[in-house]
Order: C-alpha cells, then structure tokens, then sequence
C-alpha cells in the first residue's frame, strides 16, 4: 500500500485542510507533529483519518507511539525529556520516508471493514 502524504491538495472535494484550531504556543515549533494529528485529508484531496498519539511513562524516560490508521501503521519514538520526546517525534515525522512499522491492531480492523 502506497502512503500518501497530508497536505493540502485541490483535487477532489473541497474539504477543510484541518477542523481543529492548530494555533499552540507549545506545539508552534511542531509543525510536522501537528499536521499528523490535524491534518484530514491528503496531498491528492481525498479524506483522511487524522493521526493519533499515545503519550507514556518508559522507565526514566517518555515514549510518544504515533498512529496512522488509514494505513495501518505506527511509529514508536522515545526520548529522555518531553521535548526531547516531542522534538523527535516532529523530526521523525518531517523527513521524506519516516519509519513507519506495522500496526497489528489497526491492520485487523483495516481487514475486518474491507469484508
């Protein structure tokens, strides 16, 4: 399955980029962070299920476990601090190719809806 990137688009209906207000004082940094979670619909127009984050404890440090449910797929990031935690869960996500890992739970029920 070929991961299509969020963004913008003008093909397609014209959905909103985003539905939630994205303007954050803490997060204003995070821009690819942000668009993960925010963004709804893709580079081509069509719709997309906005991005999930789960926040923990890992031992001494934090663990940020990034979702993206239409593809089934999630990415892990773990960091010493919460920003080190969130910085590097904006990086990860801004580069071309970021390394997504199947998402077991998500890829069952992405199988069970196309029965």
């Amino acid at each position: 399955m070929e991961r299509r990137k969020p963004g913008g688009g003008s093909t397609g209906p014209q959905l909103p980029i985003h539905l939630a207000p994205v303007e954050s004082r803490i997060f204003a940094n995070l821009t690819a962070l942000v668009e993960h979670l925010v963004v709804c619909r893709y580079s081509d127009g069509t719709p997309r299920r906005t991005g999930r984050m789960f926040l923990e404890v890992q031992g001494a440090g934090f663990r940020i476990v990034l979702k993206e449910p239409d593809m089934g797929l999630e990415l892990p990031v773990s960091g010493q601090t919460l920003d080190d935690v969130f910085a590097a869960a904006d990086l990860i996500l801004g580069v071309e190719d970021p390394p997504w890992i199947p998402d077991p739970w998500q890829l069952e029920r992405l199988t069970k809806r196309r029965r």
